[in-house]
């Protein structure tokens, strides 16, 4: 039933058509920062500008904190914006810059808990684990 409601209400959000955003773990990982509790209207403008001033993982560790705060303004919750940068150099130092594959590495980084970490496997790699958030719980619930 649910998967029949959405072919007939799909929301047409920026990320889902763009070739290459959909399943680029760098691409992913900020949308899915950025829409914890923050309105998808916000993440929607903030998500193509965020890319383009830091377009990869070494573009973004080598920014200065303050910048990338900067970018990350109307967003709310700064710590998000600092947590993605030490992220972005933990996996810069600690990966090669390719961002991790497994659950665990992608937990064990900065600010990535376990739904952040499911979403990137699920969505960039279609890895069979669940990526349940508030609203996928409601529903099962």
């Amino acid at each position: 039933m649910l998967l029949a409601w959405y072919d007939r209400h799909p929301r047409r959000l920026p990320w889902r058509s763009a070739p290459g955003l959909s399943s680029d773990p760098y691409a992913l990982w900020p949308r899915e920062i950025m829409l914890q509790q923050t309105q998808v209207g916000r993440v929607t403008g903030a998500y193509h500008a965020f890319l383009s001033r830091s377009p990869t993982l070494e573009v973004l560790a080598d920014a200065p904190t303050a910048a990338v705060v900067e970018q990350w303004r109307g967003l709310g919750y700064n710590r998000r914006a600092v947590n993605l940068q030490r992220t972005a150099r933990a996996v810069v130092a600690d990966h090669d810059g390719v961002m991790p594959s497994t659950l665990e590495d992608l937990t064990a980084l900065p600010g990535v808990g376990p739904y952040t970490a499911r979403a990137l496997l699920v969505f960039a790699g279609e890895h069979p684990v669940a990526a349940v958030d508030v609203n996928v719980a409601r529903v099962v619930q």
